[in-house]
């Protein structure tokens, strides 16, 4: 049998599954690539693979991340009953516009992404979405709008398929000047309250909408009588801009906030449908508008409960705390630092790292110490300036992948393995072992991933 990239021999006398990589020239698998067998004798589950070649990233992959999880998935109640994806939809009429939206739109998407994003994910995700909303809405032409579009690629696709409809986002993305003319996006800066309503439209979506998401059923409900909502819930948020709290520990945040989410729906007077989508995501549950739960006639009156809820909500948080996004997006991965704190940084962590190991005769790769003693070592003022950073020295570390191994809280050094290189490889990055490690690089410049001399 063949799986993505991978070659699986299942052999059901000995109960065992074996998975190998066909030898190739692509690069390095993100787990392992090492052939490994799952297989589950006398009630326990066993994994094993080849010592010959196994590198720390692969038996910690292997040992810490694969069994563990089967384990969890094995031990896990079966009968606990999951929710079923696509079910307010025809099945048979979701795969076929899936099918037809796939071959018409993602190779020629994929020939003008010039996003920095995953084009693969974001376009196959944006595909079974519009297919869902399609099937959802019918044969009617439909008026919405995308809040938080994003890189508007939704609204494209809705639109190439007939539906009138605008994205909005505080920021223009690259990709939306390679949208022909008919597609409408719009750069603006979304305020939530009780004020920002859209009459005109049929639907409001909140695609991964964040801040905006619990304010979508409270914007429909005020936007007209029949304006109706999809919400894909990403990141948790409240009515005040705050984080989502969990208050049902029994349940996990995602779970609770889907609950949440409900609420103010009811509150509005929204029926409303839970529903699993088929997309490549972790995040795939979404919440579709059915009706309202009131006459027309008391749309007014409702409206005012709607405003006391918002009001008593946002008074008893302390207020709307909602900071707006700035238009330009701010790079905080630690990759705009200075180079030369940069390379101080990463020579002094690595150093501490290796004085962790005895003086032995072979190469010395430290072992593993947790990330709280390494910035121990920093002073207050490095300390804060890297705070300012999204993950702070977690995130300089990771980006020095070729340098550490972070796992779990914990680095040390990544000695370097021999890895297939392609066919005139011009290799253009130093080996900072090769120039800093005291005992050089383990392997040889030609077998190295990177360069040993000028």
């Amino acid at each position: 049998m063949f799986c993505k990239k991978k070659i699986l021999f299942s052999d059901f006398t000995k109960q065992a599954i074996v998975f190998i990589k066909p030898v190739s020239g692509e690069r390095d698998n993100l787990v392992t690539n090492l052939p490994y067998a799952i297989s589950f004798r006398n009630k326990t589950l066993i994994l094993s693979t080849v010592e010959k070649g196994l590198n720390d990233d692969s038996l910690m992959w292997l040992e810490q991340m694969l069994l563990p999880k089967l384990s969890c998935w094995m031990e896990s109640d079966h009968n606990s009953t999951a929710l079923n994806s696509n079910q307010l939809i025809s099945m048979n009429k979701y795969l076929s516009t899936y099918s037809l939206l796939k071959e018409k739109y993602f190779h020629s998407i994929l020939k003008f992404w010039n996003e920095s994003t995953n084009p693969e994910k974001f376009i196959n995700e944006d595909i079974a979405i519009a297919s869902y909303l399609i099937v959802l809405w019918g044969d009617k032409c439909q008026r919405f709008v995308d809040l938080g579009c994003g890189n508007g690629l939704l609204v494209y696709i809705l639109s190439g398929e007939g539906h009138n409809g605008v994205g909005i986002d505080l920021r223009a993305r690259k990709i939306w000047n390679s949208y022909p003319d008919f597609v409408k996006l719009k750069v603006d800066t979304i305020a939530p309250s009780l004020d920002c309503v859209f009459p005109e439209a049929d639907w409001v979506i909140g695609n991964h909408s964040d801040e905006l998401t619990p304010w979508i059923p409270i914007i429909a409900s005020r936007s007209s009588f029949t304006t109706n909502f999809f919400i894909l819930p990403c990141c948790p948020f409240e009515l005040n801009g705050h984080k989502y709290i969990r208050n049902n520990t029994s349940k996990s945040c995602y779970s609770d906030y889907m609950d949440y989410l409900e609420n103010i729906c009811y509150v509005c007077g929204i029926e409303v449908e839970r529903d699993r989508l088929k997309i490549p995501s972790t995040k795939r549950l979404c919440l579709v508008s059915k009706k309202r739960l009131y006459k027309s006639s008391d749309q007014l009156s409702k409206q005012a409960e709607v405003n006391d809820f918002v009001n008593l909500k946002l008074t008893s948080s302390g207020g709307l705390k909602m900071k707006l996004r700035s238009p330009e997006e701010k790079v905080k991965n630690c990759t705009q630092l200075n180079k030369e704190y940069l390379e101080e940084v990463v020579f002094d962590i690595a150093n501490y790292i290796i004085k962790s190991s005895p003086i032995i005769p072979s190469w010395r790769e430290g072992e593993f110490v947790s990330i709280r003693d390494l910035a121990s070592l920093l002073s207050p003022d490095r300390r804060k300036f890297l705070k300012d950073q999204c993950g702070g020295l977690q995130t300089l570390l990771r980006n020095h992948h070729h340098v550490f191994l972070v796992y779990n809280g914990k680095v040390k050094l990544r000695k370097p393995t021999i890895k297939k290189l392609l066919p005139k490889t011009i290799k253009e990055k130093k080996c900072w072992f090769f120039y800093n490690h005291p005992d050089s690089c383990p392997l040889s410049d030609e077998h190295c991933t990177y360069k040993h001399l000028s």
